[in-house]
């Protein structure tokens, strides 16, 4: 199946990394990008917490 070869491929990069190592807002915005490609839709709610999540990792990587 083609998504779980996208979402493998998208999340094979980070296997064995430490979470503060991980780019939390480019997974979320690939996975919504595959999403989108595979029309699943995503509930507004988890769009907001997704947003919120790359806005605090911009934030904590400002400082």
């Amino acid at each position: 199946m083609h998504s779980q070869r996208d979402v493998r491929n998208t999340l094979s990069p980070y296997l064995g990394m430490s979470i503060d190592e991980v780019n939390t807002g480019r997974v979320l915005i690939e996975a919504t990008r595959i999403a989108t490609k595979y029309n699943i839709s995503i509930p507004g709610d988890w769009m907001l917490v997704f947003k919120a999540i790359v806005t605090m990792e911009g934030m904590g990587r400002i400082t």
